[in-house]
């Protein structure tokens, strides 16, 4: 931000104010951690997650926000461009980006799965396949625990609907049970399928209600 104020000319700059190009104030400002954030990023883990913050921010900032998070010098890159951060992202197979502001827009297209959390700038929310609507990072973990049940629930109902239909066709193809039996019993590989899902999710319905 730069200006001309009685005809002298000020710039806001990332070190500071300055007045004929003269540094006059100096700042500092800071991110603070979320509450939830390191369990959240230890839930991350748990799942199996390896945990890299990419940020614009200057090094001293981002080095002390991963010293809080107990971060490695490998697990975090600082002063990165939104053009950067796409590169690491695109780098990393299987990647999640997870972001709230219009530098990691680029970031959050190129990624396997864009997540964008709560409060996130509008061009973030375009460029994300997720979006989170209650703040913190805890959304994440509980995004991350919803897809494996899922993904759980879809390989066994695919095993008892092929298992199901194989064993109805070969019956009556054999002559075991006649044509009609089996127009009968195939659309309750259907029912069976729904009755998988109902069990498999129990546990995460009732999650979800308390």
């Amino acid at each position: 931000v730069s200006g001309y104020i009685e005809g002298q000319f000020y710039e806001i700059k990332q070190s500071g104010i300055y007045e004929n190009q003269e540094l006059i104030a100096s700042f500092k400002i800071q991110d603070t951690l979320r509450s939830d954030a390191q369990a959240s990023l230890k839930e991350l883990r748990e799942h199996g997650l390896n945990i890299q913050v990419l940020s614009g921010d200057k090094e001293q900032s981002v080095r002390e926000i991963a010293q809080k998070l107990k971060l490695s010098e490998q697990e975090y890159l600082a002063e990165l461009s939104p053009e950067r951060k796409s590169q690491v992202i695109k780098s990393t197979p299987h990647s999640i980006m997870v972001g709230d502001g219009a530098n990691d827009a680029i970031a959050l297209a190129s990624a396997d799965v864009g997540i964008a959390v709560f409060g996130a700038m509008d061009i973030s929310l375009r460029a994300a396949d997720v979006y989170m609507n209650h703040p913190g990072l805890s959304s994440v973990s509980e995004l991350m625990t919803i897809s494996k049940e899922t993904m759980k629930v879809i390989y066994r109902n695919l095993v008892l609907s092929i298992s199901y239909n194989s064993v109805s066709v070969f019956l009556a193809y054999t002559g075991h049970i006649s044509p009609l039996a089996a127009a009968i019993i195939m659309p309750l590989s259907s029912l069976t399928v729904l009755i998988s899902t109902l069990i498999g999710t129990k546990t995460l319905r009732q999650q979800w209600k308390s």
